[in-house]
């Protein structure tokens, strides 16, 4: 893996470019899952191992990694059993697969913005991060706003960080109410014109 990023950063003339092939995401997931029974961890630390990983090997290049290893950060993120079997669920056991997969988005979310704390412009990072992590399908809105009302965790490297951290998040959290009145606005106007 490390000479296919060498031969591509060499190839875009030193330019940082990454690839991952499927059968070494595989490798990478099977490896992840191996480690969490050996070490007896929970399901939320499946994503957290994978997003310290990103955050050591390509710190200079964050949001590179965690474009490339989305896919493996989607399946550690997201409740497996929710995604394969949702429509046969009933209400209760629904709420407790949502409620699992909002706690470790959250925490995710929490492991980020630490690390984000140690760096320059984590406002600007910050939003970035979490508008990269949403679109890429890793967390859902819903984790954005728990994160966002758990403002006192969001850093320990003091008050002056955590105030920038939930300024970058509710830079996010701002643009998806927008979205989601528009989308509102739009649903019924064309009700309207339905009629």
């Amino acid at each position: 893996m490390k000479n296919a990023e060498k031969a591509s950063a060499e190839k875009e003339g030193g330019a940082a470019s990454f690839h991952v092939s499927k059968p070494e995401m595989d490798q990478l997931k099977a490896y992840v899952v191996r480690i969490m029974s050996e070490y007896n961890m929970k399901e939320d630390q499946g994503a957290r191992l994978i997003i310290g990983g990103i955050f050591t090997l390509h710190s200079t290049h964050v949001f590179t990694g965690i474009k490339v290893y989305a896919p493996l950060l989607r399946h550690f993120s997201t409740v497996t059993e929710l995604v394969c079997q949702q429509e046969t669920f009933d209400e209760k056991a629904l709420s407790a697969f949502l409620q699992r997969e909002a706690k470790i988005q959250t925490r995710l979310l929490l492991v980020c913005s630490n690390a984000l704390g140690n760096g320059e412009a984590p406002k600007e990072r910050m939003a970035i991060l979490c508008f990269l992590l949403f679109i890429e399908g890793i967390v859902k809105d819903t984790s954005l706003f728990d994160c966002l009302a758990m403002e006192q965790k969001l850093s320990s490297k003091g008050p002056a960080v955590t105030a920038q951290l939930l300024e970058g998040l509710r830079t996010v959290t701002d643009w998806l109410r927008v979205k989601d009145d528009e989308g509102a606005v739009k649903g019924q106007e064309e009700a309207v014109m339905a009629a």
